[in-house]
């Protein structure tokens, strides 16, 4: 089961790619939501079109791929969304000093909600989904949360969102790396939560078009 297994922890495995995915906005949960998927995903430059990922009460981070990680480096690459909708409420439990509205803490992303293992990469990735959240901690084009120093490399999102959105990668003061990558859709204007971001860490050789970083 890729998609939706609590009791799950970790599926590792490694998954390529042979010709484009028309998921026919039929709608559906995070791949290995609620667990983490520790391999490798490669496009082949192939996309996924017309996704539909519709989730309510989130009680784990949201993507394309919920948890990129969890016992190992994982790396996705040389993939696409070229299209489709990504919808996610969170369930409201707290509000931390510098959050203006209560939210769970969640993190949505067009490919990953959260890297979780030293040096999970994502490269060569690109996102074209919008993305509409509520009570959601943050929101990004490729990542939400990049912890454990998670690399995402040459990525670029065109897709729009909506509230506490940032173009590529959300919160890395958990030591995320950011390198050449764009956006042209982040409502905030900026390509990484730069209030959280420790600068000798993240952001070197970026490219955004769309504000300031």
């Amino acid at each position: 089961n890729f998609v939706e297994n609590p009791n799950a922890t970790t599926l590792k495995t490694n998954l390529h790619l042979i010709a484009d995915i028309d998921m026919e906005n039929t709608p559906m949960m995070p791949l290995c939501y609620g667990y983490g998927f520790a391999g490798n995903l490669n496009g082949h430059d192939f996309v996924f079109k017309n996704i539909n990922i519709t989730v309510d009460n989130a009680y784990g981070p949201v993507g394309l791929i919920g948890t990129l990680g969890g016992t190992q480096a994982s790396t996705i690459q040389n993939c696409g969304i070229a299209s489709g909708v990504i919808n996610v409420t969170g369930r409201p439990r707290y509000k931390a000093s510098y959050m203006s509205i209560e939210d769970t803490g969640d993190r949505v992303g067009g490919f990953v909600g959260k890297g979780y293992y030293q040096n999970t990469l994502i490269r060569k990735c690109w996102n074209g989904a919008n993305l509409f959240v509520e009570n959601i901690g943050a929101t990004a084009g490729i990542i939400a949360d990049p912890r454990n120093y998670a690399i995402v490399d040459s990525c670029f999102n065109v897709g729009t969102m909506q509230k506490r959105v940032y173009g590529i990668m959300g919160y890395a003061d958990n030591k995320g790396k950011l390198f050449n990558s764009m956006s042209g859709a982040a409502a905030d204007g900026v390509l990484v939560d730069k209030a959280r971001t420790n600068a000798s860490d993240v952001a070197q050789n970026i490219v955004n078009i769309s504000g300031v970083i």
